[in-house]
């Protein structure tokens, strides 16, 4: 019945950086074994993940963003050595976060991953930090051509393999279609 309603979204949650957040943890949760981890760390891979926003009116995926702290900062370091991270209106802390971004032709692996097994309206990513540091060079394109799609869902042409997918739809008297390639294959030959 959710699925069918117009004004409902169904969103799925990637979390693509567990493999470094569980790194050393005590068993137990999701990470239990070694094939616990790998299975946390590829399932959004898996087509089945996708099941839950199938067949939704308005369907989005999130890269939810892990964390990990390191107290590598220094409040005094002004007075120490000089050099600090401070202004007038700003003191360096010695507490810090960071987070995994994939970089280079992985940097929009997630999105992709998403893309295959099931159109999208909407894409995120966040989480306690919200950062693509490393990856704006593949993300600002692929933001400008994913916005420039028509906002309903697409039907999913027949063909493509296990990596590939066509997408198409008529809307606004126009009609509208992505090829989504998520294959290793760069080129054809």
């Amino acid at each position: 019945l959710a699925r069918e309603a117009p004004n409902v979204i169904l969103g799925q949650t990637t979390l693509p950086a567990d493999y470094r957040f569980t790194e050393g943890r005590r068993p137990g949760f999701y990470f239990a074994t070694p094939a616990d981890r790998e299975h946390q760390r590829t399932m959004h891979l898996m087509p089945e993940f996708w099941d839950f926003v199938k067949g939704g009116s308005y369907a989005i995926a999130h890269q939810h963003d892990r964390y990990w702290e390191a107290a590598t900062g220094n409040p005094k370091r002004n007075t120490v050595s000089g050099a600090a991270i401070s202004g007038p209106d700003f003191d360096e802390h010695d507490w810090r976060v960071s987070t995994l971004n994939p970089t280079g032709r992985y940097a929009l692996q997630h999105f992709a991953q998403a893309l295959l097994h099931q159109d999208m309206l909407g894409l995120s990513k966040g989480g306690y930090l919200v950062g693509t540091y490393g990856m704006e060079e593949q993300l600002a394109p692929f933001a400008q051509a994913f916005r420039a799609l028509p906002p309903v869902m697409m039907e999913t042409l027949p063909g493509g393999g296990a990596a590939v997918r066509l997408r198409f739809v008529r809307y606004d008297g126009h009609s509208w279609f992505y090829l989504e390639n998520t294959s290793a294959e760069t080129g054809s030959t």
